[in-house]
């Protein structure tokens, strides 16, 4: 893999931002998990084959069969990542919440307030 065309770095950047983006969709639970899957693992196959033909180090039979396997094994992560994060997520805030509420309980309630130096 030599240098990279403008054109190319252009496919990665929307392969890149097209993770990031369904990640972040998926935690905020902004779209349905199957929705947002379906819409990625589409991009990023379309943008990895398409980087993958303009390369000249790299053949067209490879680039399509690459952009396919390494498109949907990037979907698959990103997903099974972001769905088990949002899945823990209310879990932990509630263990948070519960933390706190027993922090201030054994907390002292009237604390004294801190003295101030004569000037």
């Amino acid at each position: 893999m030599g240098n990279v065309n403008a054109i190319g770095a252009i496919f990665l950047a929307v392969f890149f931002i097209s993770l990031v983006g369904v990640y972040i969709i998926i935690r905020r639970n902004l779209l349905d998990i199957k929705t947002a899957g379906l819409v990625s693992a589409m991009l990023n196959v379309t943008t990895l084959v398409a980087y993958g033909l303009t390369s000249a180090d790299i053949g067209d039979d490879l680039a399509i069969f690459g952009g396919v396997v390494v498109g949907l094994a990037f979907t698959g992560a990103m997903l099974t990542m972001a769905s088990f994060f949002q899945k823990n997520q209310p879990e932990a805030l509630a263990a948070y919440d519960a933390m706190m509420k027993q922090r201030q309980r054994s907390s002292p309630r009237s604390a004294p307030p801190p003295r101030q130096k004569d000037q």
